[in-house]
Protein backbone atom coordinates (compact mmCIF):
# COMPACT_ATOMS: atom_id res chain seq x y z
CA UNK A 1 0.00 0.00 0.00
CA UNK A 2 0.94 3.43 -0.31
CA UNK A 3 1.00 4.17 3.31
CA UNK A 4 3.02 1.45 3.98
CA UNK A 5 5.23 2.63 1.67
CA UNK A 6 5.47 6.31 3.27
CA UNK A 7 5.53 5.18 6.64
CA UNK A 8 8.90 3.32 5.58
CA UNK A 9 10.39 6.16 3.60
CA UNK A 10 10.05 8.28 6.57
CA UNK A 11 11.45 5.43 8.85
CA UNK A 12 14.50 5.81 6.91
CA UNK A 13 15.27 9.31 6.57
CA UNK A 14 14.65 9.29 10.02
CA UNK A 15 17.25 6.68 10.48
CA UNK A 16 19.59 8.69 7.85
CA UNK A 17 19.09 12.04 9.75
CA UNK A 18 17.86 14.01 7.11
CA UNK A 19 15.44 16.07 8.49
CA UNK A 20 14.70 17.44 12.28
CA UNK A 21 12.12 15.85 13.82
CA UNK A 22 9.06 18.44 13.71
CA UNK A 23 10.59 18.42 9.95
CA UNK A 24 9.78 14.62 9.59
CA UNK A 25 6.44 14.99 11.44
CA UNK A 26 5.06 17.88 8.74
CA UNK A 27 6.47 15.93 5.76
CA UNK A 28 4.59 12.77 6.34
CA UNK A 29 1.59 14.72 7.61
CA UNK A 30 1.72 16.58 4.14
CA UNK A 31 2.22 13.56 1.95
CA UNK A 32 -0.08 11.44 3.91
CA UNK A 33 -2.93 13.89 3.78
CA UNK A 34 -2.19 16.13 1.05
CA UNK A 35 -3.73 19.19 2.86
CA UNK A 36 -2.01 22.28 2.36
CA UNK A 37 -1.92 23.38 5.87
CA UNK A 38 0.41 20.59 6.37
CA UNK A 39 2.71 21.25 3.39
CA UNK A 40 2.78 25.29 4.79
CA UNK A 41 4.06 23.37 8.28
CA UNK A 42 6.18 21.41 6.68
CA UNK A 43 7.94 25.16 4.91
CA UNK A 44 7.60 26.84 8.28
CA UNK A 45 10.06 24.03 9.46
CA UNK A 46 12.90 24.52 7.02
CA UNK A 47 15.76 27.23 7.54
CA UNK A 48 15.52 30.37 5.56
CA UNK A 49 18.42 30.70 3.20
CA UNK A 50 19.47 33.61 5.19
CA UNK A 51 20.60 31.41 8.03
CA UNK A 52 23.99 29.97 8.58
Amino acid sequence: SSTGALLWAKQIIEHLGVFQSNTLESWYEYFSTGEPKHFFALMQTLPSSNEN
